[in-house]
């Protein structure tokens, strides 16, 4: 008999004391503090599916500007200005053969409708001259353009040695309308 009586000690139960098991106010603070930390989690995984779009769109523009550039240094030196400014007649093959100023990039959308361009090659000036005098900082401006010793405010177009560039990329996002610029100098060979 002396093994049944331990049994029946081992399932007594024994009393329960103010900190055994959760209390209602316990359980109510851990699903609020567990509602919480989803609700924080699901907004940041929202706000991450939006800059997704965001750095894609931004990627691709960066990378259409670098383009751009590339193309311009494959051409050659002298003819850069008049195959990339906003003037049709002055292009070295003939009226209306050249690139122009502006560009589309496929996956962007010009904020000025389907027409538009979402890029342009800028030059200092007014689009048709090249212009020494022009205040532009991040093209190093004025300067002298043409090696004559003297910052002018007459057009250089046909005797520049040095060639400041922008290329501007300007298109409608959801966020918005979004920039990019890019500057560099070209330098005669």
């Amino acid at each position: 008999m002396p093994s049944t009586h331990r049994f029946s000690a081992s399932l007594r139960r024994r009393p329960r004391g103010p900190r055994d098991g959760l209390t209602v106010l316990e359980l109510t603070i851990a699903l609020v503090v567990m509602t919480i930390a989803v609700g924080m989690l699901s907004g940041t995984l929202s706000s991450t599916s939006r800059v997704a779009p965001l750095q894609r769109e931004s990627a691709l523009a960066a990378m259409a500007a670098r383009s751009q550039l590339e193309a311009m240094r494959a051409q050659p030196f002298r003819e850069l200005f008049a195959l990339y400014n906003d003037v049709a007649a002055d292009d070295p093959g003939g009226a209306g053969t050249a690139p122009g100023s502006g560009f589309r990039v496929a996956g962007l959308r010009s904020p000025d409708g389907p027409q538009g361009f979402v890029g342009q090659v800028r030059f200092p000036g007014d689009g048709a001259s090249l212009r020494e005098d022009v205040e532009w900082v991040q093209l190093g401006m004025p300067r002298d353009l043409n090696r004559d010793d003297v910052v002018g405010d007459l057009d250089v177009a046909g005797s520049y040695f040095l060639l400041p560039v922008e290329v501007h990329m300007r298109w409608e996002s959801m966020a918005g309308v979004r920039e990019l610029r890019l500057h560099t100098m070209f330098i005669s060979p």
